[in-house]
């Protein structure tokens, strides 16, 4: 508790973080939601969901009380807390529909922080959301949440959301491709090819539930009819 208080108390002092603050913070905030997790799931997701609206509610507090930067330097404990707390308010949502929320969170607080990264030229907030997003990738990749219905089932909306969550963080850097490193360069390059990847997947998943709905579909017709035709051959005529 003292290790997670201490970097809120700095912030709402200085207006400042240091890169140990920003691991602490974020480390800390997500072993709580783990926490909450295994006390929890599956069986009180209302409690779940209301302690993590809090934890959004108390981010987003404490992001609104850190004092104005000086002028040259930059706000990034504000983006950092409020980062957070959007994260945990968008989370929210998907705890009550299915056990996947967690590749949402990734994306999602992956982007943020690379997007955070880049209005704060933080080269280590990047780099923690690019970790982010590759576990996301990874997660829709090898642990996909349950398709159904063409286009409106969960896996696509994973899909998706990982493909906005690359391009938001693409678009973040557009005015500051300069000022980063090759291996950067390189990083967000390897996102950019992974946008048409993973749609190129998604969508070759969707065909196929269509696909097989309509290689299934004649046989079970054909099961339904079958019956039927042999019934009105051997039923005697009048």
């Amino acid at each position: 508790m003292l290790f997670a208080t201490l970097p809120v108390l700095r912030a709402i002092k200085e207006g400042v973080l240091a890169e140990i603050d920003i691991l602490i913070a974020t480390v800390n905030a997500f072993v709580y939601v783990g926490t909450l997790y295994a006390l929890f799931w599956p069986n009180d997701r209302w409690p779940f969901t209301l302690l993590v609206l809090a934890l959004a509610a108390g981010h987003i507090a404490v992001a609104r009380v850190i004092p104005g930067v000086k002028e040259g330097e930059s706000p990034l404990a504000r983006y950092i807390f409020a980062g957070l707390g959007l994260t945990f308010a968008t989370m929210a949502i998907p705890i009550r529909l299915e056990g996947k929320w967690i590749t949402f969170c990734f994306a999602v607080e992956g982007a943020i922080l690379v997007w955070s990264g880049f209005r704060a030229m933080s080269g280590f907030l990047r780099q923690f959301g690019y970790i982010l997003l590759a576990i996301a990738s990874v997660r829709v990749l090898f642990f996909p949440p349950p398709a159904g219905a063409f286009l409106l089932n969960q896996r696509f909306a994973a899909y998706l959301l990982l493909i906005i969550c690359f391009g938001v963080a693409l678009w973040s850097s557009r005015n500051k491709i300069d000022e980063t490193g090759e291996q950067e360069k390189m990083e967000l390059g390897v996102f950019s090819v992974l946008i048409n990847i993973f749609a190129l997947i998604a969508l070759s998943l969707e065909f196929g539930i269509t696909s097989e709905k309509l290689l299934t579909a004649p046989t079970q017709t054909s099961r339904a009819i079958f019956p039927s035709l042999c019934f009105g051959q051997f039923t005697p005529r009048c």
